[in-house]
Parts: structure tokens; sequence; C-alpha cells
């Protein structure tokens, strides 16, 4: 009896629960726009310490005809990123990453039919662009991040917001 394929939300789920106590410390978000054509699938922003994770889920029945445009915009929004895929990707994935010379800050983290997670890179920290990426969250996302930072917040514009902001992160 062949065995179930590993979907997408299958390993989102593990991933987070296993993660669990990382995510505590974070405001996590599920399918994070990062511009008008790319939906990183999880996205841990830590405004404790401004560092903004994003983590790219590849499944057994995903192709990877996207990954070379979404690992390219992710790496100017997040510190850190990740691809976690299925194992029938992990050539693939190897390859692109170790290829492309602005790849190099990418982790990779492997899932194996079992469901066993394995860290074969280590993603590095590495400086986005932070206008791109403060201008690209909405407005609770925005008022999260001045709360955190014990800023109040009035009935202020997003343009108004996201100036604050740079003053209080950079």
């Amino acid at each position: 009896m062949p065995s179930k394929k590993i979907k997408d939300w299958d390993i989102r789920k593990e991933f987070i629960r296993r993660n669990l106590n990382f995510f505590k410390s974070t405001t996590f978000v599920n399918e994070m726009g990062v511009n008008t054509k790319n939906i990183v699938d999880l996205a841990a922003l830590d405004f404790n310490k401004n560092i903004f994770y994003g983590f790219e889920i590849k499944s057994e029945a995903d192709n990877l005809q996207r990954l070379f445009k979404q690992l390219a915009t992710y790496t100017t929004f997040f510190h850190i990123v990740y691809v976690v895929s299925h194992e029938k990707h992990t050539e693939a994935i190897n390859a692109l990453i170790n290829n492309n010379p602005f790849m190099r800050f990418v982790g990779y983290i492997e899932v194996t039919s079992d469901m066993q997670f394995r860290e074969l890179r280590k993603a590095t920290y590495a400086q986005p662009r932070f206008d791109t990426f403060i201008r690209n969250l909405d407005l609770e996302e925005l008022g999260s991040l001045c709360e955190s930072k014990g800023q109040y917040l009035g009935w202020e514009s997003k343009s108004l917001l996201v100036d604050k902001i740079k003053r209080l992160v950079t």
C-alpha cells in the first residue's frame, strides 16, 4: 500500500508544533504577503530583537518553478530565510542555494517521509532592505511593532506609523 503524500499543511503544522517555544516569542504570521506576487508561507516577527524570519514550505506535491523568485524576494524582506521542504527536493534546493551567491544566507530544513526535520544548511543573518519590509506590513502588524517598542498608537495613517517605526527600530 503506497504511503500518504505529505502536503504543505502537514509540514507546516508539524514544523510549528515542534518549534512552538520559538514561535511563542514572536508575532507569527501565516501566509504573509511580501509584495504583490509573493506570499511567504510562515513569517515569525520578533519585534523585541528586531529580527524577521521567513519560511518557505515545499511539500512532496509542490514544484520548484517559483522558488528562485520567491527566495530572491524573501532575502530582501527577512533577516533569516529558510526553505522547509520534503526530501524529494533536497538535491534541487541545494543546487539552487549553492549556485546563487545572493542566496548564501538561505538555510534549508529537509523533511523526510516519516516527518523528521533535519537542518541541512543553517541560515545566516542578512540585513534586509528595511524600508521595503516595513512598508509591506499591514496596520495591525505595524501596531504590534509600535506597541512592542512602548509607543502609544493613535489613529495614525500607515505612512506615519512607518515613519515612527523607522525611528524606533533603526
